[in-house]
């Protein structure tokens, strides 16, 4: 067969897609914590960077410039696209080609997480696109064997995020925590 290269590294060409799971817990289950090779930085791999997106071909091309420069940059952790609303077909052909690109990386490094659509509001039935972040994250955090165990710390991002360099986990000064105690 003919190798594939990615991100200067070689990777055999990739196995078949695996089956479309079931609407609840359509994320295949990782077996173990994502391999980091010798040359990437220890302290990335604790980072599990997660972004949400729709199905759109906008929202595909922006998810592979994340995975591109997740690659280029040697950044160790894993990465998941949650995807929201996409039909039989559409996850089929993401899961295609994904590991198309990124062969064995996808599903041991890589990964796509599938939820229903969460655009509506319970309440007024108007259509609101940004339920689906927290709660495209939400579905992926409670499957039992999403990639979401894979990691200790989760970053989300927006994925029209490019990396320059890995994430760390590692803050620089103490001014850089997001959690603090509220001020009386």
């Amino acid at each position: 067969g003919i190798d594939r290269i990615v991100s200067d590294r070689r990777v055999a060409p990739p196995a078949p897609p695996a089956p479309l799971g079931t609407s609840r817990a359509t994320t295949a289950a990782p077996t173990k914590r994502a391999a980091v090779p010798a040359d990437v930085d220890d302290d990335s791999a604790r980072v599990h960077v997660v972004f949400s997106t729709d199905c759109s071909a906008y929202q595909d091309w922006q998810s592979e410039v994340v995975f591109h420069s997740a690659l280029h940059v040697s950044h160790g952790g894993p990465l998941t696209r949650i995807a929201s609303g996409c039909d039989a077909a559409s996850q089929a052909r993401l899961r295609r080609r994904y590991a198309e690109l990124y062969g064995d990386l996808f599903g041991r490094c890589l990964f796509v997480h599938f939820t229903p659509k969460f655009d509506k509001d319970a309440d007024s039935g108007k259509t609101y696109y940004f339920y689906n972040k927290p709660r495209g994250l939400e579905h992926w955090l409670a499957q039992p064997n999403s990639s979401a165990t894979l990691t200790e710390i989760v970053a989300l991002i927006d994925p029209d995020f490019a990396f320059l360099k890995p994430l760390s986990a590692t803050l620089h000064r103490p001014t850089a925590l997001v959690a603090r105690r509220p001020r009386p």
